[in-house]
C-alpha cells in the first residue's frame, strides 16, 4: 500500500515537472525575437517579381531578379524619412531604377550574390556555376569564369594542414553529394559574402560561398588571373549544428563583422540563423532561441547582406501582401539590438 502511494506521487511529481519545462522546451525550438517588421527602415516596391540578391553601397542598390538577362540597379536615398521614399518618388516608385543588361550573347541567368573586388564586380550565377565578371573602369563584361569546386581541402586546424587522406575523404564525399543534388536540383549556390575579415586566411581567398551541398556547405573562393577569371574553391569549412537535410533549404549569407558571426537565411523555417565563426576551421549554430524570426510579412526569403554601417537588407522571391514590396532594409540598432543590462 505505501509502495503504491509513493509510486502515485512520484508519478503526479514527473507530470508537474513536464508539464513546467515543456514551455521551455518549445521555446527553445523557434527563435525568442522576431525582427519588428513595422520598424523596418526603407522599403522597395517590387521591381520585379521575386529578387534573388541585394548588395548596397552609399546610395546605390544593385539587385537580381529571377532568371534574366538583366539585373537591377536603383539610387537609394538613405536620409529617407519615410519608409517608402529610400528609393523612386512620391508617385513614381521605378524612378531612379534601371535595367542593367548582361552581355547579348548569353543566355539568361539566375544570380545569387553580387560583390566588387577592387575594379571587376563578381555575379554569381546559380544556373551556369560561374561568375560574370564586370570591369568597372573598362565599362566592359569580361569572359565568364567558371569556379573549380571539387579541389577544395578541409581548413587548417591547430596542428597545421590536412592529411593527403582527410583532403582525399573530404573530395570523395563532395564528389558523391554534389552528383545526388545535382540530379534533384540545379540551383547549386544559395549565397555569397566576402571572406570575414577577422578570419586569417592564408590562401588568398576573397569570398565565402554557400553551397545547398550536404557535408560542404561553405567554400571559401580565390579568383586570380589577369582578368580574374581562374576562380577555385579552396577550403571546405567545418560547420557545426547545421542538419543535413537543411542545407539544400538554404538561401543568403552575410558576415557580421562585430559579432564575428555569419547569418544564414532558412526561409522554410521562417529565421536567419546566427553562427558563430571565428575561423573556417570552427563555425558553430548557436542555440535556435538566439535566431533572428522572419515576421510574417516577409514571403520566401531569398537573400541577405549586411552593408558597411551593419544595416540588414533582404530580399524575397514573392511581395509582401503590406506594401507590394521585395526588398527591405533594417538598421543595426533594430536586427541587432545590445542586450539590455542586468539590473
Amino acid at each position: 500500500m505505501e509502495f503504491a502511494q509513493a509510486l502515485r506521487l512520484w508519478m503526479a511529481i514527473a507530470l508537474l515537472l513536464s508539464s513546467a519545462l515543456r514551455p521551455t522546451l518549445a521555446a527553445d525550438k523557434k527563435p525568442a525575437r522576431v525582427l519588428p517588421f513595422d520598424q523596418l527602415k526603407h522599403y522597395q516596391v517590387a521591381l520585379e517579381k521575386g529578387l534573388y540578391a541585394v548588395y548596397r553601397e552609399k546610395d546605390m542598390v544593385l539587385t537580381s531578379s529571377r532568371t534574366a538577362k538583366f539585373y537591377l540597379k536603383s539610387q537609394y536615398n538613405e536620409t529617407a524619412k519615410e519608409q517608402d521614399l529610400g528609393f523612386g518618388s512620391l508617385h513614381v516608385p521605378t524612378d531612379k531604377s534601371e535595367r542593367v543588361p548582361f552581355p547579348e550573347n548569353e543566355s539568361e541567368k539566375r544570380i545569387r550574390g553580387i560583390l566588387p573586388l577592387g575594379p571587376h564586380w563578381f555575379f554569381l550565377d546559380a544556373e551556369r556555376r560561374q561568375f560574370a565578371l564586370w570591369h568597372h573602369d573598362r565599362k566592359i563584361w569580361l569572359r565568364p569564369a567558371d569556379i573549380i569546386l571539387d579541389l577544395a581541402k578541409p581548413p587548417r586546424d591547430p596542428r597545421g594542414e590536412p592529411t593527403r587522406s582527410e583532403v582525399a575523404e573530404l573530395r570523395r564525399g563532395f564528389t558523391r553529394a554534389f552528383s545526388r543534388v545535382q540530379q534533384d536540383n540545379n540551383e547549386l549556390f544559395g549565397g555569397l559574402a566576402p571572406i570575414p575579415s577577422f578570419w586569417k586566411d592564408r590562401d588568398g581567398s576573397q569570398f565565402l560561398m554557400l553551397l545547398r551541398v550536404p557535408g560542404t556547405p561553405l567554400m571559401t573562393v580565390r579568383c586570380q588571373g589577369r582578368n580574374m577569371d581562374k576562380c577555385q574553391a579552396m577550403r571546405a569549412c567545418f560547420i557545426h549544428g547545421l542538419p543535413s537535410h537543411l542545407v539544400e533549404e538554404l538561401y543568403g549569407l552575410a558576415v557580421d563583422p562585430v559579432r564575428k558571426e555569419l547569418l544564414i537565411g532558412n526561409p522554410g523555417e521562417r529565421r536567419i540563423m546566427r553562427f558563430k565563426a571565428p575561423s573556417c576551421y570552427h563555425i558553430a549554430h548557436l542555440r535556435t532561441r538566439d535566431d533572428i524570426g522572419l515576421p510574417e510579412q516577409l514571403k520566401d526569403l531569398s537573400s541577405l547582406f549586411i552593408d558597411a554601417d551593419r544595416n540588414l537588407w533582404l530580399t524575397t522571391l514573392r511581395p509582401d501582401l503590406y506594401k507590394s514590396a521585395s526588398l527591405f532594409r533594417f538598421d543595426a540598432s533594430v536586427w541587432a539590438p545590445e542586450p539590455t543590462p542586468a539590473k
